[in-house]
């Protein structure tokens, strides 16, 4: 009985210790009905929102992000802390994580009124949304382009590696997307469909999680961000 009981314990703490090794997580299922200070940061020009809201008829609860109705205002949610969006650690056979995902749910209310530029859902270096690479902004991303096409996008010190992925996206349903940060490679997914794998202009850095639009003149845009998870998978 002493020999069960013992084992008994050691396969209990042996759990609880897996369990642990999951953590870091990060989610967002918006169940308090308001945002959460202590993990996020938001920007609002002008008179732009930030409100949970939810369509009954939907039965989504989600976080909307709305611009001010001027031009250049922008409507960004941010991340407190950053992640480690770095490849070449995940190929480290000695550190204890291999990849690292974000996935969260989002739609734009109002795609003709976004500036392309200033549109950026994932992870960023700087807590702005500007997905040009002429910024020196480093980012693993969905971007919009011209002509408000989604891409998949990673920059690295002046220079964007690009794939269009707007094809049989309806950018106003809501749709699920997920980054995924692997060993030399980050893969993007759309409604669980694999949509691009970037290989050759990578980032290797800490960044923030960051959700951002910004309008295009004088009308104000919308972005909604449901569902919302990161996690390193070990």
């Amino acid at each position: 009985m002493i020999d069960e009981i013992g084992t008994l314990r050691n396969i209990e703490k042996y759990v609880y210790s897996a369990a642990n090794h999951d953590l870091p997580i990060f989610d967002e299922y918006w169940e308090f009905e308001q945002l959460d200070v202590a993990k996020w940061e938001e920007i609002l020009d002008g008179a732009g929102t930030g409100t949970f809201t939810t369509i009954a008829d939907e039965g989504v609860m989600f976080y909307q992000l709305v611009t001010g109705a001027a031009a250049d205002n922008d409507a960004i949610l941010n991340s407190k802390y950053r992640w480690q969006v770095i490849p070449s650690m995940f190929g480290d056979a000695n550190l204890p994580f291999t990849s690292l995902s974000l996935e969260f749910m989002a739609r734009f209310v109002d795609v003709a009124l976004t500036s392309n530029q200033y549109v950026t859902l994932g992870f960023t270096e700087a807590k702005n949304n500007d997905n040009d690479a002429a910024a020196g902004n480093d980012i693993a991303a969905f971007v919009f382009k011209a002509t408000d096409t989604l891409n998949t996008r990673t920059s690295v010190n002046g220079t964007d590696e690009d794939t269009d992925v707007s094809a049989g996206i309806t950018l106003t349903d809501w749709n699920l997307y997920q980054i995924v940060v692997a060993e030399d490679v980050i893969y993007f997914y759309i409604n669980k469909t694999p949509v691009a794998a970037h290989v050759t202009t990578i980032p290797d850095m800490a960044m923030y999680l960051l959700f951002g639009t910004r309008a295009e003149g004088a009308a104000a845009t919308t972005l909604d961000l449901g569902l919302t998870r990161a996690w390193y998978q070990e």
